[in-house]
C-alpha cells in the first residue's frame, strides 16, 4: 500500500503512495495511517524538531517548478489530534531537516546559487552567494 515511510513523529509520519490507482505523491498519515491532511507534495523528509521539509507536489500535466519550503506538526492541547500548518513558505530549490534550530536550503538563480541556513521562523540566520562557473 505505501511504497515508502517516514519514521513517526508525534504521531505522524510521511508515506508515499499511488493516489487513484497511479499517481505517486507524499502525504502525512497518523498511527492509523489517516491522512492528517489533503496536502500532497513530491517528496518529503522526515519531521525534525517538529517540522518536515516538503517539496511541493506537480501533476505531470502541469508545467512548473517543485519547491521546497516546510510544514509544522501540531498537536492539539489534548495531544489525540495533530494537524499541520505551513511555517515557512515552498520557494527554495533544496531544503534539509532542522537540527539544531536550523534547517538548510539553497536557492539557484542564473550567475548565483545563494545558500544558507533558516530558523524556525523561515529567517536566514547564515548564507553565501556561490557563483556558478560559465560554460561555452
Amino acid at each position: 500500500m505505501f511504497e515508502y515511510v517516514t519514521p513517526f513523529y508525534n504521531n505522524v509520519a510521511g508515506v508515499k503512495m499511488n493516489l487513484w490507482g497511479e499517481l505517486p505523491a507524499f502525504v502525512f498519515v497518523n498511527e492509523k495511517f489517516y491522512l492528517v491532511s489533503n496536502l500532497l507534495f513530491d517528496t518529503i523528509l522526515p519531521i525534525k524538531e517538529g517540522y518536515s521539509a516538503c517539496k511541493t507536489f506537480v501533476p505531470p500535466d502541469e508545467i512548473r517548478d517543485n519547491k521546497w519550503g516546510f510544514v509544522k506538526v501540531v498537536p492539539d492541547k489534548t495531544n489525540d489530534t495533530v494537524y499541520l500548518e505551513d511555517a515557512i513558505p515552498f520557494v527554495y530549490d533544496e531544503c534539509g531537516s532542522f537540527k539544531n534550530g536550523l534547517a538548510y536550503f539553497c536557492k539557484r538563480g542564473a550567475a548565483y546559487d545563494i545558500e544558507g541556513y533558516l530558523d524556525y521562523d523561515g529567517k536566514v540566520i547564515w548564507q553565501t552567494e556561490r557563483k556558478k562557473k560559465q560554460t561555452d
